[in-house]
């Protein structure tokens, strides 16, 4: 009778540790799913808010006009006398022999203030972004590991996203000027400025690089250490060209597609910045693919850090001291991995959070714009609904993601002693420098006061 209780206690004891275990990787995985929801959602944000979109009734605006000619686009054009009774923002346009008032281009919804503070967190973006890309440049060249394939692939991808921002920083240092192909706005809305097509074509060709070659570095990592097992090979020169020919070629296609288009590339109304056309191409042409590859960039990034918490609890046959010093190891790799996902989905979600945003408003900012045209168009200080619909507070987030992507890299290189080595090192050699050009300093002042003092002596006696 003892014996079969004792047994009955270790089966059910062996039930409750079985249950207890399931219980445990239940919530494990449940646990990694919510995160990897977490980490995958700033690709699902714009897509929904492009198609939840703000609308705004519009309103029958000729509504009891004569003599009046309305356009339906940036420009309501009202036949007037006198060119001085024009209302802001519009301006007089002589067409054939009548005086219009029509909007002219450089208008911006922003106050001055918020103007201000979006130009100074570009060009602080633009500088650290600059510095950032200095000292990886400096460290890459001098630590040979790093040019092995993939690594020197952050190289590339810092590369990119560094003129991107300085390109907006520098269209945001021309003004409006390099935007506007005419005075009128309804014309420059036609007709793109050289400038404005040159940007448009670098911008959207190296932002869809820039995803890209994020999806070939965490795949050809993930495929060595994931579905290998290994070490990626680097010993053939196949594996890079093939992801450049990739990643440097299918991003032409998009532009290609915008450039063929009616839509072309324009400059938005609050941005030094020019987009495809309409907001249908824009999504479609640069939001959408450069979210669907983030998606999978990010999915294959979480894959790796996701093996290697695994294989970091696997047992080895080895020593205490050496399963020590590998988990430790392990530990300092992964946290570096996930401080990557974590800065990197900061980045996308400070972007395309606020694009998606911008596009939930688009309509109903267009609406609004232009009602405020034509009430302003028939008498001055009208109200400013467009403002409900506009705030800098988006554009300024996308221009600190630009600046936090560089910087995170220079923390994840300031993580390893050797870098921190080198780095070190120049400040070391002009501190040493000082030293001794103060020392010497120091010396010859010396010889000199013992010079005068033996002078002086030798005077006395005499």
């Amino acid at each position: 009778m003892e014996e079969s209780k004792i047994s009955n206690e270790s089966q059910s004891t062996s039930v409750q540790i079985k249950q207890r275990s399931r219980t445990g990787k239940f919530l494990i995985y449940s646990v990694a799913a919510v995160l990897y929801l977490a980490v995958v959602s700033p690709s699902i944000l714009p897509t929904y808010f492009y198609f939840m979109s703000e609308k705004l009734e519009r309103e029958n605006l000729t509504t009891g006009l004569k003599n009046q000619t309305i356009s339906f686009g940036y420009g309501y054009n009202h036949s007037v006398a006198n060119s001085s009774i024009c209302n802001d923002p519009f301006i007089p346009k002589q067409f054939q022999n009548l005086t219009m008032c029509v909007p002219q281009c450089g208008w911006n919804p922003f106050t001055r203030d918020e103007i201000l503070q979006i130009n100074a967190v570009t060009y602080t973006a633009c500088c650290i972004a600059i510095i950032s890309l200095i000292l990886i440049w400096m460290t890459w060249c001098k630590v040979s590991e790093l040019w092995k394939f993939p690594h020197f692939i952050i190289v590339i991808m810092l590369t990119e996203s560094t003129t991107i921002v300085s390109f907006v920083a520098v269209g945001t240092l021309l003004g409006h000027d390099a935007f506007c192909s005419s005075t009128f706005l309804e014309d420059a809305s036609k007709r793109a400025a050289p400038f404005c097509i040159f940007e448009g074509v670098l911008l959207h060709y190296l932002e869809g690089s820039v995803t890209l070659w994020f999806v070939a570095y965490n795949f050809v990592v993930a495929k060595g250490l994931v579905f290998e097992n290994l070490e990626p090979s680097r010993s053939s020169k196949w594996p890079f060209i093939i992801s450049a020919a990739v990643c440097w070629i299918l991003p032409i296609i998009p532009v290609v597609v915008v450039l063929t288009s009616s839509d072309g590339y324009t400059q938005p109304v609050f941005v030094n910045y020019c987009f495809p056309g309409s907001t249908k191409m824009f999504y479609y042409s640069a939001v959408l693919p450069e979210n669907v590859l983030y998606a999978i960039g990010v999915s294959f990034l979480y894959l790796i850090v996701w093996k290697l918490l695994k294989e970091r609890q696997a047992p080895i046959t080895a020593s205490h001291d050496q399963a020590k010093i590998r988990k430790s190891k392990m530990d300092d790799v992964v946290k570096r991995l996930t401080l990557l996902m974590v800065f990197y989905c900061a980045t996308v979600y400070l972007t395309y959070g606020g694009i998606g945003y911008l596009l939930h408003k688009a309509d109903a900012l267009e609406a609004s714009v232009k009602r405020f045209f034509y009430c302003s168009m028939l008498q001055p200080n009208c109200p400013k609904d467009y403002r409900k619909y506009t705030t800098p507070i988006p554009v300024i987030l996308a221009y600190v993601a630009a600046g936090i992507f560089p910087l995170a890299t220079v923390l994840l290189l300031a993580a390893n002693e050797r870098t921190r080595r080198f780095w070190k090192t120049p400040f070391h050699q002009l501190r040493s420098y000082i030293s001794s050009h103060t020392s010497s300093s120091g010396v010859s002042s010396q010889l000199i006061n013992d010079e005068t003092s033996d002078r002086q002596r030798t005077n006395k006696s005499v």
